[in-house]
């Protein structure tokens, strides 16, 4: 019995730690200085907004890098602020290259300069990157 208790307590953490290991964490980035750097289980993430200084009420690119290359032809970023509803702030990144991905998105000014950016493969679902970063409104 207590052997069956240890190898039940056992899987109970592995299944635990190995379903942890597939959840994105936040990562808070500055990416008014250079790209923000993450990873999701096997794969590095790279994510940037172009040009620089990042800022509300422009025309802003989004550029992800995945390595290894998902098969996903297209990505979802969902723009939220943390601290407050702003609306729906969605961009479809396309693939342009084998493990990029590239898409437009203008952000609406606020008080607030703290947005989160949580990239999601459409193809699986799964939330992949919570990018936290601050974007200047002048």
């Amino acid at each position: 019995m207590r052997s069956f208790l240890s190898l039940a307590l056992v899987l109970l953490l592995f299944v635990g730690f190995s379903q942890r290991a597939l959840v994105a964490k936040e990562t808070e980035c500055d990416l008014q200085k250079s790209a923000c750097e993450v990873f999701f289980g096997k794969h590095k993430i790279i994510f940037d907004l172009k040009p620089k200084p990042v800022r509300a009420m422009q025309e802003l690119t989004i550029e992800i890098q995945i390595d290894p290359p998902l098969q996903a032809e297209e990505l979802l970023v969902d723009f939220t602020m943390p601290e407050m509803y702003m609306g729906e702030n969605k961009a479809k990144v396309k693939k342009i290259l084998a493990a990029q991905y590239e898409g437009k998105i203008i952000l609406p000014r606020c008080k607030k300069t703290l947005w989160q950016a949580e990239v999601i493969d459409l193809s699986t679902k799964k939330t992949l990157a919570k990018i936290l970063f601050h974007i200047k409104n002048r």
